[in-house]
């Protein structure tokens, strides 16, 4: 399997966005609000925008920024409010992909950026992963809504960065707790239970903080026409 070089959220953004003093930023599925932090530091003003209430609270007692209930189809936000809009590793959590990804066209201004991180799969956390819950499918299916929207003319798509992440999880059952926090709906056959520690432990590694699973990342960007408000 590939190797990628490894890089955090934030070195993968200040490399690819560079400074974002005085833009307005939209995080969209923002979560406790991890990617909204980076956004911040890198200097823009930054909307989150988060469906689940708990992560919700989360975000706000730990990231100072403004931040709304709404999904990514329907973020209640105005038109042409924002010079970026990110995914952080939630489009794919989107019920309808394609239509988020229409509502951040709807949201950013003309000639602005809409930025989508995502797994790939297969990578080494896949084959651990897969156990309690196959997205392979659902990233596809987030890949497929960006090349749509590029199709349609909407917006132009400059060349992938490709990175590697680093899960920190120290044993198989804290992997399944987090997973399954995050989605009540996932479980692990304790029939594969064997098969599953046996994947986890082989895709393990430890650097200076300790050990960590790898996964694949892409951050792609796509660049609004000047016309593209929909």
């Amino acid at each position: 399997m590939e190797n990628r070089i490894h890089l955090s959220v934030y070195e993968a953004f200040a490399r690819t966005l560079g400074d974002l003093s005085g833009l307005d930023a939209v995080d969209i599925g923002c979560g406790s609000g991890r990617v909204t932090g980076v956004l911040v530091s890198l200097g823009a003003r930054v909307t989150g925008v988060e469906p689940n209430a708990e992560a919700l609270g989360r975000a706000r007692e730990t990231v100072r920024a403004r931040f709304v209930a709404g999904s990514g189809e329907a973020t209640g936000l105005a038109d042409a409010a924002f010079d970026i809009a990110v995914f952080g590793e939630s489009l794919h959590h989107a019920q309808d992909r394609f239509a988020a990804l229409e509502e951040a066209v709807r949201i950013v201004r003309p000639g602005g950026r809409i930025v989508v991180v995502e797994p790939q799969a297969p990578d080494p956390i896949y084959d651990v992963a897969r156990f309690i819950d196959d997205e392979a499918p659902v990233y596809q299916d987030a890949r497929n809504a960006i090349a749509a929207i590029v199709a349609q003319g909407r917006a132009t798509r400059r060349p992938p960065l490709l990175f590697a992440g680093k899960y920190r999880v120290a044993s198989p059952q804290g992997m399944l707790n987090d997973m399954c926090a995050v989605d009540a709906g996932r479980s692990l056959d304790e029939a594969d239970r064997p098969a599953y520690e046996k994947a986890f432990y082989a895709a393990l590694r430890r650097d200076e903080e300790g050990p960590f699973l790898p996964y694949w990342q892409r951050l792609d960007i796509l660049h609004l026409q000047s016309s593209s408000v929909a």
